[in-house]
């Protein structure tokens, strides 16, 4: 139940995101840290086509994919 969840607000965060830029500011004002850390990994995922494209991502953001990640 958890997964669909977390992939249908991935869904709606990430139309969200095509449409405006990322806030981090805002963001980090969220006060439930999973809410914190979903809409920043959503974002990073949907920027990056889902780890497809990892140079889309500037330095910082890359350390959320590390080169040696297996799955």
């Amino acid at each position: 139940m958890k997964k669909i969840l977390v992939f249908i607000s991935s869904l709606f965060f990430a139309n969200a995101n095509a449409q405006t830029e990322f806030d981090l500011e805002k963001v980090l004002k969220i006060e439930r840290r999973d809410m914190i850390v979903m809409k920043i990994d959503t974002y990073l995922n949907s920027k990056s086509e889902y780890g497809d494209n990892i140079e889309k991502l500037n330095p910082s953001q890359s350390v959320a994919f590390p080169k040696n990640r297996t799955v």
